[in-house]
């Protein structure tokens, strides 16, 4: 009578090798689903678009303590005293620069600017660009 023959196993190294790319796989998976789920129009509904500019208001009254202070426009945000909070909507980022005279304030969107809600200082208040007025529910 033979043996049944038995089936060669891999060494212990290539399983662990294959099981860690599976999970490599499954966490950038993971990570493109939410970074989509996050730069969806979702992210630009009205309450969003509220609650930042609420707290863009305070960033603006902080920007312009920083000028009566010192003279002049702060370079970036990490300029300002304390911790500066972040908007709600979009990436969830400020953007800051020094434009002609004066300051502006936007909240980044989509990487490439397309969606954007932004407080010029020369106007004196806020605009959302590439977005129909309102926000988005």
């Amino acid at each position: 009578m033979t043996e049944p023959a038995t089936k060669p196993t891999k060494p212990v190294w290539q399983r662990l090798l294959f099981r860690a790319f599976v999970l490599v796989l499954v966490f950038v998976g993971v990570l493109f689903a939410y970074t989509a789920w996050e730069m969806s129009p979702r992210g630009w509904a009205t309450h969003r678009l509220v609650e930042s500019q609420r707290i863009g208001a305070g960033v603006v009254g902080r920007i312009e303590a920083f000028k009566e202070a010192n003279g002049r426009w702060p370079v970036g945000l990490e300029e300002l005293p304390g911790v500066v909070p972040l908007p709600t909507a979009g990436l969830r980022r400020w953007s800051y620069r020094v434009d002609e005279g004066g300051f502006v304030l936007e909240v980044l969107g989509a990487p490439d600017g397309y969606l954007s809600l932004f407080f010029d200082s020369r106007v004196g208040k806020w605009n959302t660009k590439g977005m129909e007025p309102g926000g988005r529910e």
